[in-house]
């Protein structure tokens, strides 16, 4: 139980760290949709996201499911886009930067689809330039 908690904790900082915060609840059923586990998150290098292990992919792809940033089909919704440029803390002169560069993420529909929208969460938002 004790190692479950650590883990949602450890998860919900990543997660944290690029996204905002999703609800308790989305967390818990992207960890257990993807069967991230906590070896799974130890040395992420953040400025190589192709390296990060497939389930912490599919995770990530999962939140950003949950927080609607693309439909069913993989096309990125803008409008949720804009919503993630506040809670992102994107500064103000990089807000269309931003949301040029998600909107080149096309057709999310694999776990590895979500690596160049990704690169841009991370490129772009002050919370990930502070942890």
């Amino acid at each position: 139980m004790y190692i479950e908690q650590f883990n949602l904790v450890l998860l919900i900082g990543v997660v944290g760290m690029v996204f905002g915060y999703p609800s308790e609840e989305a967390i818990v059923d992207c960890v257990l949709d993807s069967k991230v586990e906590r070896n799974d998150l130890n040395n992420l290098d953040w400025n190589n996201l192709e390296s990060f292990p497939e389930k912490t992919k599919c995770f990530m792809k999962c939140i950003i499911e949950k927080e609607e940033v693309f439909d069913k089909d993989g096309n990125i919704i803008m409008a949720n886009v804009e919503r993630n440029v506040v809670e992102l803390d994107v500064p103000a002169d990089k807000k269309e930067d931003f949301k040029a560069c998600v909107s080149k993420s096309k057709h999310v529909k694999t776990c590895e689809d979500t690596v160049p929208l990704l690169k841009c969460f991370v490129e772009y938002s002050g919370k990930a330039k502070t942890k």
